[in-house]
């Protein structure tokens, strides 16, 4: 891993690699939500809001599950299974 001081720019740059390596990693569809490429959850077992809440709860306990994860993963299945929520940007 690179240590050192970074500039605005690269790590701007650095942001939006990982924002988008995540993206890629969270694939929701009419079967259920894979993540990472092997962590699938079943549709049936994430498709009301309190189940959604209910994994972001449980997988907040994962190292890997970072704050920008748990962003992507509520817009993503909200999204595909038409659960409506409000999103507050600052």
């Amino acid at each position: 891993m690179e240590t050192g001081i970074v500039n605005g720019t690269d790590f701007a740059n650095r942001l939006i690699a990982h924002i988008d390596w995540i993206k890629t990693h969270i694939c929701v569809n009419s079967d259920g939500v894979t993540l990472n490429g092997d962590y699938f959850i079943a549709k049936e077992r994430i498709d009301t809001p309190a189940k959604l809440l209910g994994w972001i709860h449980h997988l907040s306990q994962k190292t890997w599950f970072t704050s920008m994860y748990t962003h992507i993963l509520i817009s993503k299945v909200c999204n595909e299974y038409g659960f409506e929520y409000a999103c507050y940007l600052a």
